[in-house]
Parts: structure tokens; C-alpha cells; sequence
């Protein structure tokens, strides 16, 4: 009999894989699971939703970090909230001007079971440029000193139960607190198809602390819809037409992301731009 892994997306919608879970842990905040897919690759899923897919989860993590890293000059200092699977830290680690990767994980656990099911978070957690601190990331931006990062990405969990303190007024002022001036803050969003509340309140919040903030785009099969959608805000204006560092052909490999992306992925469909650049509806 096949056994298969589901996520539920709607009341009337469920996405699903054909999989066999071959690991399970309550951890002191949430139930991590691993299952091993039949075309997919391994899955890692954080109370019962899906984190990412071997298979898929290049589309979200090099959009996720190549587009505030090539929208910024000179990016030496990057923190990262959230992302214990390793995959934002391994793309962080293609850019040889980043001298740190600082990683703020809430749940030790995350980590250890990445490192143990995917190889490439075991390879990105040993690199001498990651520093990796156990913390609530509200306490430890905090805690931080002022104008500190160049680049701050938030790569939590979806903006519901322990990681909805991360999408708030809040998170996003202490964030601008600890970047330089010329930093570039970027966050994970949802599907503009099927969470449109979700994608209007970070919106809302960020342009409450930002003076410039825009929306992107990527592909990511492994995420309901196929399409989620990501925010880069800053104190300073950021070019959308072009990049600020060359490669990455010389400096770095990528599967999805490119120069060409780079700028295409900035223009919205007209429901969406009309969404968030228009009236809220």
C-alpha cells in the first residue's frame, strides 16, 4: 500500500506527495518530520508544513539570498533569522565578499536533524564564516548593536504560530535598527494566489518601518501554487533595473537564479501590483 505525505492548503485543497516518513521529533517548540519521497527527494516539514523538497528547494533559497546580496554593494556582514536547514547559509557562502554569515535559529533541533538527513546543510554549518546562535530572533536583534548588518533575511517558518512574532511592526523596526545605513532587509512572504492576507499585512508593516520596500517573485514547485512571493525593504532606494556586483558566471553557481531574473522577477502581475501598489481590497 502506498503511503503518502499531505498538506492542507484550503478547506477544499490538499497538496500532496507519495512518501514514507522515516523520522519524527517533538522538539521543545515544534514536531519535526522527515520523509523520504518518491520524486522528490527527502522533505523536511515543521508541524505539518512542508519546509522544503530536495528536489525544489534551490528556486526558494537562491531568490531568497541572491537578491538582496546582488542588490547591495558591499555586503560583508549577513544575518540570518530563521533557516536551520542550511540552505540560505549555503547560498550565502557562494558570495566571497560576505566575510560573516551570522545564523539566529530558535530551535537547536532544526539544525541537527538538517545536518543528519541533508548533506548540504552539514557542509554549510561546518564553514569557518558561520557563526550559529540558539535564539528567539526578536531577543537577539534586541540585544544587538546598532547598524551592525549589511544584509538581514528572514527565513522562518510560515507567519503563523511560533514564527508570527517575525512578520510584525516590531520585528521589522529592530531589524532597520541593526543595519547600516545602506542596508537591505529581505523576508520570505506566501502565495499571492492563496494567502493574499498574509502577503498585504507584511506589506503593510514593512512600509510602516522602510522607506522603500518591494515585492518579488519566484517559481518555487515545492509551495502551494507554485508561486511565493518575497520583500526587500531599505532606508535607501534600491536599483530594480539592475544589479550592483557583477556574476554570477564568474563568482557563483546557481540552478534558478540569474541576471535576467534578477530584474525580472520585480514585475508583479497587474492583481498583484494593483494589490499593493493600489487600493487594499
Amino acid at each position: 500500500m502506498k503511503s503518502w505525505y499531505c498538506e492542507k492548503q484550503s478547506p477544499g485543497t490538499k497538496y500532496c506527495y507519495e512518501a514514507r516518513r522515516i523520522f519524527k521529533k517533538t522538539s521543545k517548540s515544534q514536531t519535526i518530520e522527515v520523509f523520504d519521497s518518491k520524486e522528490n527527494g527527502k522533505l523536511l516539514v515543521i508541524d505539518g508544513l512542508l519546509m522544503l523538497s530536495e528536489r525544489f528547494e534551490f528556486p526558494y533559497h537562491e531568490m531568497l539570498v541572491h537578491i538582496p546580496l546582488f542588490s547591495h554593494r558591499k555586503p560583508r556582514n549577513l544575518l540570518i533569522i530563521g533557516g536551520g536547514d542550511g540552505g540560505s547559509v549555503r547560498e550565502g557562502l557562494k558570495h566571497r565578499m560576505v566575510n560573516q554569515i551570522s545564523l539566529c535559529e530558535f530551535d537547536k533541533d532544526v539544525i541537527e536533524i538538517s545536518k543528519h538527513f541533508f548533506p548540504f546543510a552539514k557542509r554549510s554549518f561546518e564553514n569557518r564564516r558561520v557563526r550559529v546562535y540558539f535564539q528567539d530572533g526578536l531577543d537577539f536583534l534586541r540585544k544587538s548593536d546598532k547598524h551592525v548588518y549589511d544584509v538581514i533575511i528572514n527565513d522562518s517558518t510560515d507567519p503563523t504560530g511560533p514564527a508570527a512574532a517575525l512578520f510584525t511592526g516590531e520585528f521589522y523596526d529592530l531589524a532597520k535598527k541593526c543595519l547600516k545605513q545602506d542596508g537591505i532587509f529581505c523576508t520570505i512572504g506566501s502565495t499571492p494566489f492563496c494567502e493574499k492576507g498574509i502577503v498585504n499585512k507584511i506589506d503593510k508593516a514593512l512600509k510602516s518601518t522602510f522607506n522603500h520596500v518591494h515585492h518579488y517573485l519566484a517559481y518555487v514547485p515545492m509551495y502551494q501554487s507554485g508561486c511565493w512571493s518575497f520583500a526587500l525593504a531599505s532606508s535607501e532606494a534600491i536599483s530594480l533595473k539592475k544589479r550592483q556586483r557583477g556574476g554570477p558566471s564568474k563568482e557563483i553557481t546557481c540552478k534558478y537564479y540569474n541576471a535576467k531574473i534578477h530584474t525580472a522577477c520585480f514585475q508583479l502581475p497587474e492583481f498583484l501590483h494593483n494589490q499593493l501598489y493600489g487600493k487594499y481590497t
